[in-house]
């Protein structure tokens, strides 16, 4: 594996790859889910490029930007044990000449859910994403299905901005007792883990309402909020039932639909969704 920290390195050695190029990008902090993107585009690709940034622009004044939990050895060594060809981990100044110049807005799908209660969010997201796309090149990109709304902006940036990238989504992994596996989870002490397992049941139980025909969204968001909110350890921060493609919010249920939440357990932010459908 060789480990790349220049721009300008990057785009020269692409210059002579060939074959299909697949592409993991990550802010590093790497876990078991990281390590599904690894497999999984390595299985499909000739040559294997996974990143490492951690983003500023993505990150609040508020937010985890200077304490988010990143061991570039530990990243590498996972890296190279599962078959990245390139490691590509440019430096801020490299990347950001000028933090107040050029974005990326993905429009009104970045103003709603994660974007209301994170503004700026997607726009760091967006613009990070096109410049590594612009310097990678990769025929193929893996998102996880995790991140829902991110992962739909990311399709939208590759329709409208017209890029040649196919999106191989990976389905949200999760542990033993359906925590959806998050760099974050490591902030977690042992009795905020048996809080932030609640999450996944929680959606669960708002599937089985939507299959029992309950077509009512705010029906079924207060009977979530109020299952979670019996925890003092957890503080809801949203709990929606919103189309897939808008992430605006739906008022009754369709044969398609996303149920997102976000809570804060301790100094962990945790997000997590599942696909709510009735049974019509």
């Amino acid at each position: 594996m060789k480990i790349i920290r220049s721009i300008l390195e990057m785009r020269n050695l692409r210059k002579n790859i060939s074959g299909l190029v697949g592409f993991v990008p990550t802010l590093g902090g790497l876990h078991d889910g990281h390590i599904a993107h690894l497999n999984k585009a390595k299985k499909k690709s000739d040559i294997l490029i996974a990143s490492s940034f951690l983003n500023p622009l993505q990150f609040s004044a508020k937010e985890d930007l200077y304490a988010y939990p990143i061991n570039e050895k530990k990243d590498l060594e996972i890296f190279k044990n599962n078959g990245v060809d390139y490691a590509f981990l440019p430096t801020k100044e490299d990347m950001y000449q000028n933090l107040n110049s050029t974005f990326v807005d993905p429009g009104e799908i970045a103003n709603v859910c994660e974007g209301k209660s994170r503004p700026g969010h997607f726009i760091g997201v967006a613009t990070i994403v096109v410049k590594l796309f612009n310097i990678i090149e990769p025929n193929f990109v893996t998102f996880g299905q995790k991140d829902a709304q991110q992962l739909r902006i990311i399709k939208n940036i590759i329709k409208d901005l017209s890029f040649e990238i196919k999106i191989v989504e990976i389905p949200t992994i999760r542990d033993k007792e359906g925590l959806a596996l998050s760099t974050r989870n490591t902030y977690l002490r042992s009795e905020e883990k048996k809080s932030a397992n609640k999450i996944y049941q929680s959606l669960i139980m708002g599937s089985k309402l939507a299959k029992e025909n309950n077509i009512n969204s705010k029906f079924i968001t207060d009977k979530i909020f109020s299952k979670l909110n019996e925890d003092p350890l957890i503080t809801i921060e949203y709990i929606e039932i919103v189309d897939p493609i808008t992430f605006n919010q739906v008022p009754s249920l369709s044969q398609n639909n996303l149920l997102v939440l976000a809570v804060k357990i301790g100094k962990a932010r945790l997000i997590d969704n599942i696909n709510i459908n009735t049974n019509e």
